[in-house]
């Protein structure tokens, strides 16, 4: 791997594991009741903000033109296990953040960057 995209890897995995992360403590526990609502939306803010900032590195050093497409995937995925395992709530700020990343994707870095 090119030294120029060990940023956007590093991102997009650091969001991933962020998710998988919480994804984890709500299915091993009670976390949801024991935990206010508001961190579980940082979780989910905090695993979308890295991915999508990871799509705009990525179009700023000409990356490969399907990683936009791949990382809108990747979070509509996520919300939809978000959806299904935790709450409609959550999976709301990953879809948004899926809609971000698909207008960057299909625009490109020129609106953003």
């Amino acid at each position: 791997m090119k030294s120029k995209y060990f940023v956007p890897a590093a991102t997009m995995i650091a969001g991933l594991l962020v998710w998988i992360v919480f994804l984890i403590l709500c299915e091993k526990g009670d976390v949801m009741n024991e935990w206010p609502r508001w961190l579980g939306a940082v979780f989910c803010l905090v695993s979308g903000v890295l991915i999508v900032y990871s799509g705009i590195r990525c179009k700023q050093i000409d990356g490969p033109g399907a990683g936009g497409f791949v990382r809108t995937a990747v979070l509509l995925v996520m919300a939809a296990v978000t959806w299904w395992r935790i709450g409609v709530d959550f999976a709301i700020i990953l879809a948004a953040a899926a809609v971000v990343m698909g207008v960057i994707a299909l625009r490109g870095c020129r609106t953003v960057c």
